[in-house]
């Protein structure tokens, strides 16, 4: 089942492609090496990314936590343009839509490392440890040439805690807040070698979740005065542990190789409350995770390369009732090599080969009958290549993945551009397509009334975008404009009274415009990030044609104030996210809902480092419900005290050679 469709679309990429390379040789052998300087990676709203993140054309933002701050990947994420949550309410699972996207239409890495999910359900922010986040960045559009299939909608890059070479220390925080919850982080960085270094940190957490809300007791009948409910079966315990190791090549030491490993470990259980006309006194849930990863940057045939391979296995286990749990097991290995060269003065060549084999076990067969465990194995293999050509004040970066996942094969090309003009403006836009591959869950899963489909093919994505930044003095803006085109999207269709099924029936037309901004005034700091979205179903039936896409709000808005001084931390941000249907008939929907939050923060002891934060989140005590029924918490306070230690440091020589 391959995706070779607008081939000539694709000619045209790699004619780019192709073009670009072929000037790369003779013509520019005799200019001398490092004339003509790459540019750097600019980043609106937020700190520059790594240099290894080369996508000088790409619509992306990164944002990191500020100091006190324990904010979920979610709430980090909704800094960004583009972003819309999909979030079952407190101490649920959240996931996230980028550009009208589903969330498995978003890719996931974490350190570089691929996490998919094999039952095609995205995945749970909410199980990503706060304290172990030190970067996330939101790359916006159909990147599938970078980061392959299932980057649909773009894809979310998140860094976690790096040891600082050279550095012993300790840190930690606690926290306590409404509803019972308690969070409580430690950690150490300890310098191993004046070459090495490795970090250990450990998070806990436990919340009640129990907190009251009103609901509609008789939807569809005006006039009925609203019930008051009290939320129960909504604990949460969770538990992770980060570990890495650091070794760095002294520029002195020939033949030496930076190298890292990782280790990643996430467990927890939560009740399952569900649906406000729906409540749930006895479902439950149980998940863990563990990812082992370790890289090498040698020097391969006169190209800077980088080696990765790890493990990423997963389970989660379900109970909608009072009946045992029943799990579902994930295992996915994965190996990739990256080369990159400059190829004369001008092209910044890079090659990528990949390999990853899925297996997904379950104990469910046939109607969600209760069976003995079923294996399903899927390979997957990836060859890619981009060439970043720079001519003076433009950059062109034509790209090309070629992806086999199981059965499916499918071309992701991109055609990027960059122009720099007068007065610290650059002009960008992009052109490509992605697809992605079905999930072994949609393929072969039996989940409650949900039964799968093996006859599923791709769905694909067509996008272009263009966009005009500027960045001087401490003030960054970006405006862009966007549209996609996705196809043969799976959805799920009723077959029979109490039977869903998956098919390849969607079609749907997404465009919309964002705007990121950031100001730095000396302490006070300013940001915003806009997105207005305009969806259209273009599916061929009569009643859903042309009319807005469900979960896709026209408006969404993230505000903030920060104010930093020596003795004093203190934020301010407001977060809002307009109406948006529930259905594709149009005729039920989830009303607008702002969310303002506040925090300040005091530093009581200078050495060791002793902070006392206190916020609250929800400060306008806004109730509302997400579009699958789950209520939002309403008003919660925080306190949090942070502390650090440093007990020796070492001046270290970089590696110019590491990221």
């Amino acid at each position: 089942m391959a995706v070779f469709r607008n081939t000539s679309f694709h000619c045209v990429a790699l004619a780019l492609l192709c073009a670009s390379l072929e000037a790369s040789g003779p013509a520019f052998a005799e200019e001398k090496r490092g004339e003509v300087e790459l540019p750097a990676v600019t980043v609106t709203g937020s700190e520059p990314c790594e240099e290894r993140l080369r996508e000088p054309t790409s619509a992306l933002s990164s944002v990191t936590p500020k100091q006190g701050e324990s904010a979920s990947a979610a709430e980090l994420a909704a800094r960004t343009p583009g972003v819309t949550l999909r979030e079952y309410g407190l101490n649920q699972s959240v996931s996230l839509s980028i550009r009208g996207s589903t969330a498995n239409q978003v890719s996931l890495r974490l350190d570089g490392i691929p996490l998919g999910s094999a039952t095609g359900a995205g995945v749970d922010l909410s199980t990503l440890p706060a304290p172990f986040i030190e970067r996330l960045t939101i790359v916006r559009g159909a990147v599938g040439s970078r980061y392959g299939s299932g980057s649909m909608g773009g894809a979310l890059l998140i860094d976690t805690r790096r040891p600082e070479q050279g550095t012993t220390q300790l840190f930690g925080e606690a926290r306590y807040g409404s509803f019972d919850s308690r969070e409580l982080s430690l950690g150490a960085n300890v310098a191993l070698a004046a070459e090495t270094s490795a970090l250990i940190a450990a998070f806990a957490k436990s919340s009640e979740g129990d907190f009251p809300y009103s609901y509609d007791g008789k939807p569809g009948l005006p006039g009925m005065q609203r019930v008051r409910g009290a939320r129960a079966n909504n604990a949460e315990l969770r538990g992770a542990l980060i570990a890495r190791i650091a070794h760095l090549a002294h520029p002195s030491n020939e033949g030496a190789l930076p190298m890292e490993l990782l280790l990643e470990l996430d467990a927890g259980r939560r009740g399952l409350p569900g649906m406000v006309q729906a409540p749930s006194d006895d479902a439950r849930q149980e998940d863990s995770r563990f990812l082992a990863a370790a890289s090498i940057r040698p020097t391969l045939l006169g190209f800077d390369s980088e080696l990765k391979a790890g493990a990423h296995l997963s389970e989660l286990s379900l109970s909608l009732s009072a009946a045992p749990l029943v799990p579902q097991r994930t295992t996915q290995l994965f190996s990739e090599l990256t080369l990159s060269r400059m190829v004369g003065s001008r092209n910044l060549l890079e090659l990528g080969l990949g390999a990853a084999h899925e297996t997904l076990t379950t104990e469910y067969g046939p109607f969600a009958e209760r069976r003995g465990a079923q294996s399903h194995e899927r390979p997957a293999l990836f060859a890619s290549v981009s060439d970043e050509f720079v001519w003076g004040p433009l950059t062109l970066l034509p790209s090309a993945r070629a992806e086999r996942v199981g059965d499916d094969a499918g071309l992701s090309p991109r055609a990027g551009a960059s122009l720099a003009l007068p007065a610290s403006l650059t002009l960008r836009g992009n052109l490509g397509q992605s697809f992605r591959a079905p999930s072994q869950g949609e393929l072969y899963l039996e989940q409650g009334l949900f039964s799968p489909n093996e006859n599923l093919t791709p769905e694909r994505a067509t996008f272009a975008d263009m966009g005009l930044a500027f960045s001087n003095s401490g003030l960054s803006l970006s405006l862009s404009g966007f549209s996609t085109f996705y196809d043969d999207l799976i959805s799920y269709e009723q077959t029979s009274l109490q039977r869903a099924r998956p098919f390849n029936i969607g079609k749907g037309l997404v465009r919309g415009a964002e705007l990121d901004a950031s100001w730095e005034l000396g302490a006070l700091g300013l940001e915003a990030s806009y997105t207005f979205t305009s969806s259209h179903n273009r599916i061929n039936e009569e009643s859903y044609f042309g009319k807005e896409l469900p979960f896709h709000p026209r408006h969404r808005l993230f505000a903030g104030a920060n104010l930093s001084l020596d003795w004093m931390r203190a934020s301010f941000s407001l977060d809002a996210t307009g109406e948006q249907w529930t259905n594709r008939a149009n005729t039920e929907r989830v009303d607008a809902m702002v969310r303002p939050d506040a925090g300040i923060g005091f530093r009581l002891l200078r050495a060791p480092s002793l902070w006392l934060h206190a916020s609250v989140k929800n400060l306008a005590d806004a109730q509302g419900h997400t579009f699958y029924g789950y209520p939002l918490a309403g008003r919660s306070f925080w306190l949090a005290l942070r502390a650090e230690s440093t007990l020796s440091r070492k001046e270290v020589v970089d590696d110019p050679a590491t990221p």
